[in-house]
């Protein structure tokens, strides 16, 4: 029982893996983190002089940090989910905390696989051929280019301490 609940947990996470991809793609905006993730990077890059490598460092650990984004917001919605539908499982997954990260881990690992497995298959068609945008990734693109245009990265700044200023005013303690 357990393997066949494991096998069907995996083809879920592939299923669930092809449909939030699609979504991803479609969506101009979302719940992202690559975004914020650029801002925090830009700052700690600014001694590379040279723009190539400028861009390159902001963009592969922001492309990295994003994984654990996507991870999280995964699993944030799939546990509560679990609790609610078999709390008895999820309980017997809480006392066993590393059965409980293997699980999740393989899941992830699984995803991961398919999801660049899927990207590698598709990557000539959709993005050569078709030349098909990835909205999000062009606004952090733009985001990490900006850096080098005073006037626009001052405007970005201002933009994200205006925003982070008005959550901590709004925010109830």
């Amino acid at each position: 029982m357990l393997i066949i609940a494991i096998l069907v947990s995996i083809i879920l996470s592939i299923f669930s893996t092809t449909v939030l991809s699609y979504i991803s793609m479609a969506t101009p905006i979302g719940p992202w983190i690559a975004p914020t993730l650029a801002l925090m990077a830009m700052p700690l890059f600014t001694w590379i002089k040279n723009q190539t490598a400028y861009t390159q460092s902001v963009a592969q650990v922001t492309a990295a940090g994003s994984v654990g984004g996507i991870l999280a917001t995964g699993m944030g919605f799939s546990l509560p989910t679990l609790y609610f539908l078999d709390p008895v499982l999820f309980n017997s997954w809480m006392a066993s905390p590393i059965y409980f990260v293997t699980v999740l881990g393989s899941l992830a690992f699984a995803a991961g696989g398919f999801g660049l497995w899927i990207a590698n298959m598709l990557e000539h068609k959709l993005i050569v051929q078709e030349k098909m945008a990835f909205p999000v990734g062009e606004m952090v693109y733009k985001m990490i280019a900006v850096q080098h245009q005073a006037k626009k990265a001052w405007d970005l700044f201002i933009g994200f301490a205006g925003t982070t200023v008005f959550c901590f005013l709004k925010t109830d303690y």
